[in-house]
């Protein structure tokens, strides 16, 4: 009996030692993998349907790209368009607040022409505020720098530079108060075209006259086309105006003096003394320009000016006069 029970134990043994066959699973519709047969026909459609898709992508970025470029072009015209309108706009207005100032200088304090005057220089300003200049970048040539001085000591406020291009802050010399009266003896003696013809070509470096002898004769037109009575009193406003020094050195704006190397009425030694005592300016030199930089040298000229505007904060801007225009004295 006991080897029937062994036997029936070892039988049980051999049989949890048989491994159980599970059953093969079927994969799945979803794991799967699905192919497709594509013809050469179809494989030369699909690489032009890519090409097409490339082309549209390109020209769609380069439409874009010109689009922003037409964008900031057109704004940048408008701008200049809007700045050139509002230059025409207040040129004419600096002539006569220019001759205004002048005309200021002539009367002494208290008098009630002065007051007057001063009363409509006050206006024009307020004009130039209302045209939305409310600080600029101040060029005075020549007698412009004295005007441009007066300005600046009125309304130092508006100011954003100022800019001497062959000018100075000086009082007249006896000298030079004395050749100016001989230059009003020669207009009151009808002889304006002889102050003409000797004035015209001193303005200029010798080695200039030659080549801007058009120039030259447009200053002589132009001083024989003025009323007598207009220069008259611009000459007697040069010879009684104050010396503006101490304002220079007092006034809280970025300034530039333009010398020229070959001036026939600021000698390079009355520039030098001017440059050292004035040492809160900057001086910029045309090597080869007498009185007339923006002829002589228009394109160093327009350097030295946009190049100080540039370093004080002002904007890139189209020029308000042509350096052909002899207005742009």
């Amino acid at each position: 009996m006991s080897e029937n029970v062994n036997q029936e134990n070892k039988q049980e043994q051999e049989n949890t030692d048989i491994p159980e066959t599970q059953p093969q699973q079927e994969p799945s519709p979803e794991t799967a993998e699905e192919t497709f047969t594509v013809t050469r026909d179809q494989m030369e459609k699909m690489e032009q349907l890519a090409k097409m898709v490339s082309d549209a992508s390109d020209k769609y970025l380069r439409l874009a790209a010109e689009y922003d470029n037409y964008r900031k072009r057109t704004a940048k015209e408008k701008e200049s368009l809007y700045g050139d309108a509002k230059a025409d706009t207040v040129k004419p207005f600096l002539a006569v607040l220019d001759n205004l100032e002048r005309g200021v200088q002539q009367f002494e304090e208290g008098d009630p022409h002065r007051q007057g005057m001063e009363m409509i220089c006050k206006q024009f300003s307020a004009v130039l505020e209302k045209l939305g200049v409310r600080r600029c970048f101040l060029a005075g040539h020549s007698m412009g720098g004295y005007a441009a001085e007066a300005f600046a000591e009125r309304h130092s406020d508006m100011l954003q530079g100022l800019i001497l291009f062959h000018s100075t802050p000086n009082a007249d010399t006896e000298q030079k108060k004395a050749d100016r009266l001989r230059e009003i003896e020669l207009i009151r003696a009808d002889k304006k075209e002889l102050l003409a013809s000797q004035f015209a070509p001193k303005g200029f470096a010798e080695e200039n006259r030659r080549r801007l002898r058009d120039r030259i004769g447009q200053l002589e037109e132009l001083t024989a086309a003025t009323d007598d009575d207009g220069i008259v009193a611009l000459l007697r406003g040069m010879i009684e105006r104050r010396d503006m020094n101490d304002m220079l050195h007092a006034l809280q704006v970025p300034q530039l003096f333009i010398f020229g190397r070959m001036d026939g009425f600021i000698s390079v030694e009355t520039a030098e003394r001017l440059a050292a005592a004035h040492p809160q300016a900057e001086v910029a030199w045309l090597e080869h320009s007498g009185h007339m930089g923006f002829w002589e040298e228009p394109e160093a000229s327009e350097r030295i000016i946009r190049s100080f505007i540039g370093r004080h904060g002002g904007q890139e801007m189209t020029p308000a006069f042509d350096s052909s225009d002899s207005s742009a004295r």
